[in-house]
């Protein structure tokens, strides 16, 4: 059974949660798992949207905190503005006509770290960012043939038109100051159970 460190609530259906395996299952790749929290611990970050779940990144715990707690302060410092030519909720799109080998030029120049939190390879991606003074997180998938040859096997294979054509995010969300300040806080909390 999973051990969840903390939930990140975004509403009344959805949150982040972080958790590992229990202790028997815990991984640590630089001394032996404890019961208590070491900031090697390899841990887990999941969306849970209406009852499915998203795997948002699989890393180690410090890690993971202090790219929340980063992006969190950078969002309330209105240093990462979604430029104004995107959307709100259009961001995952233009990574993925970013990767495409013909590519506009306003995709490349996009620096997608600024706004990067989790990201699994071939899989969901979530970004933080702000416009008109506001933060949302917004997580999408990325279409994984950009980056990985199409085999055989993948009976889940569609065209890239297609893909980007249907192309909803999973989530688009206004992060309201409370929040902001409410994850922090447990981010902070965290950081010093690790430390």
């Amino acid at each position: 059974m999973k051990k969840v460190i903390s939930i990140f609530k975004i509403s009344e259906d959805s949150f982040i949660e972080l958790y590992f395996p229990d202790l028997r299952n815990k991984q640590n790749f630089y001394c032996a798992p404890t019961s208590a929290l070491h900031k090697f611990d390899e841990v887990t970050a999941q969306l849970n949207i209406n009852h499915k779940t998203i795997l948002l990144q699989e890393g180690e715990l410090r890690d993971m905190i202090w790219v929340l707690y980063r992006k969190l302060q950078r969002a309330q410092q209105k240093t990462c503005e979604l430029p104004n030519w995107i959307e709100i909720g259009d961001f995952v799109r233009c990574l993925n006509e970013s990767d495409k080998d013909d590519a506009e030029q306003r995709y490349k120049d996009i620096d997608f770290s600024n706004f990067w939190l989790w990201s699994m390879a071939s899989g969901a991606q979530s970004f933080v960012y702000t416009r008109n003074g506001k933060i949302y997180l917004e997580v999408g998938y990325i279409y994984k043939w950009h980056s990985r040859e199409r085999k055989d096997s993948d009976t889940d294979y569609i065209p890239y038109e297609e893909f980007i054509k249907n192309y909803k995010p999973i989530l688009v969300q206004e992060i309201t100051p409370e929040m902001a300040q409410e994850w922090s806080a447990q981010c902070e909390s965290l950081i010093k159970q690790i430390e």
